[in-house]
């Protein structure tokens, strides 16, 4: 079963963080849960999928496609991302196209019957 930690950052801290997540299109769990595993030697660390590796994905789609995040890989690179960034970054992604800086170039469609998000391209 999996173990939560808890963490508290001053309000400086936590914002430069946040940037660095930002700047490396990963959450700030990711990052800071790479930080902490990268001091393990000899641990291995799943390979998490960045906002800014869909964006680049889709932007590789004609205007008027429709996708599903997960449609964009390879069944195999899909699957060697780590579940937590899977879904992370489906959720960074949703956010960033209907409030934020992909609103110009993607849509949000619908959920599927699995759950999954359809958007287009624009």
């Amino acid at each position: 079963m999996s173990k939560q930690v808890s963490l508290r950052f001053s309000d400086d801290e936590y914002n430069a963080l946040a940037v660095l997540a930002s700047k490396q299109g990963i959450s700030l769990t990711s990052l800071l849960r790479n930080a902490a595993i990268g001091l393990v030697s000899n641990f291995p660390i799943t390979s998490d999928v960045t906002l800014g590796d869909v964006d680049k994905k889709a932007q590789s789609l004609s205007s008027g496609s429709k996708f599903k995040i997960r449609d964009l890989f390879d069944a195999k690179d899909w699957e060697s991302y780590s579940k937590r960034s899977r879904l992370s970054v489906g959720r960074s992604f949703y956010s960033a196209v209907e409030n934020g800086t992909l609103s110009m170039k993607y849509r949000f469609l619908k959920k599927d019957s699995d759950n999954a998000a359809i958007y287009e391209k624009k």
